[in-house]
């Protein structure tokens, strides 16, 4: 199956093309850095580094949001 994905017309189409290439890479750093940043204050929080007057459910509320949404 994944041989054949890499012989489709699009992954053809990503390989050739350096704009594609280079914004879905910009694409998958930054949504890497918003689940790692949302992870690191999370866990942050949870071990009592930061954010030690705001409630725990409104630290990890917002992070948890996007994964529930995207579950139902």
């Amino acid at each position: 199956m994944l041989e054949a994905l890499q012989r489709s017309w699009l992954a053809h189409t990503i390989n050739e093309s350096q704009v594609i290439t280079a914004s879905l890479s910009a694409l998958h750093v930054i949504g890497f850095t918003l689940v790692m940043s949302s992870a690191a204050v999370t866990g942050l929080r949870m071990i009592g580094v930061t954010l030690r007057e705001v409630p725990v459910l409104d630290v990890v509320r917002p992070a948890t949001r996007p994964c529930s949404s995207a579950l139902l």
